[in-house]
């Protein structure tokens, strides 16, 4: 006796299961992934997403899949309690297969405090309240903290920081992996600097610019001397500083 095996065309749909961690009314991006396996092609699709009875609205894009590849299921958690909501994916495919299904979750985190602080020298200083004395880059660094006091900072969002005074302080944001909020300090004065989340919520900082009335010598710098093809040493006496 042999055994024989038949492998009927089928497709297969998954979904990270998470959770999502996720502030409210923030929008949320999850990936989904359509295999298709054991001879099921692009002819037999595509196969179509949707999302059944959903806690939140849901759209996919794209909502379809015609071959090996996947979707984003883009969620709107305006509407979501703090708390573990679960989500099912449902692909459908045309002719006589069953539907394929899988779920995620999305945690929703109410945020309850940002605090915010600042490099001096080498230490970390509140920045609400502070008093700035030198123009240039200001790195912060901010703590996001949810309804347990726990810190989110880094599943969440960066929320969106804004200057009432920009002509004292203005900010920057470099772009990710390795950007971060950076104050521009201009000139003297005061300025409130808030952070809001996507759904309103905010928190502010006040800070003070008082610049002295003399430039100070930030940093000095000599180059070294240097040797040419002639062999003749040839010193560089030009000196670098940088004032504020």
């Amino acid at each position: 006796d042999r055994s024989v095996g038949i492998a009927t065309p089928h497709f297969r749909v998954r979904a990270n299961q998470g959770p999502f961690i996720a502030t409210p009314s923030q929008a949320v991006r999850v990936p989904v992934f359509v295999d298709f396996r054991s001879g099921f092609s692009n002819t037999d699709g595509p196969v179509t997403l949707s999302a059944p009875t959903p806690p939140a609205p849901v759209v996919f894009s794209p909502p379809t899949v015609a071959d090996h590849g996947g979707s984003f299921a883009i969620i709107d958690t305006s509407s979501l309690t703090p708390g573990v909501h679960t989500f099912t994916v449902r692909g459908d495919a045309p002719g006589t297969l069953l539907p394929r299904f899988s779920t995620f979750e999305i945690d929703v985190r109410t945020v309850s405090a940002i605090t915010a602080t600042y490099l001096s020298g080498s230490n970390s200083v509140p920045l609400s309240g502070a008093t700035l004395a030198a123009q240039g880059a200001v790195f912060i660094t901010p703590a996001i903290r949810d309804q347990n006091n726990a810190d989110i900072s880094f599943s969440v969002p960066t929320p969106v920081w804004t200057s009432s005074n920009p002509t004292v302080v203005d900010l920057f944001v470099e772009p990710p992996p390795f950007g971060g909020e950076q104050l521009l300090v201009k000139g003297n004065g005061t300025a409130t600097i808030t952070a809001t989340m996507p759904n309103g919520a905010h928190w502010d900082f006040p800070v003070t610019v008082a610049l002295p009335a003399s430039p100070l010598v930030m940093s000095h710098a000599f180059l070294y001397n240097f040797m040419d093809n002639t062999g003749t040493p040839d010193v560089l006496t030009q000196a670098m500083s940088f004032c504020q």
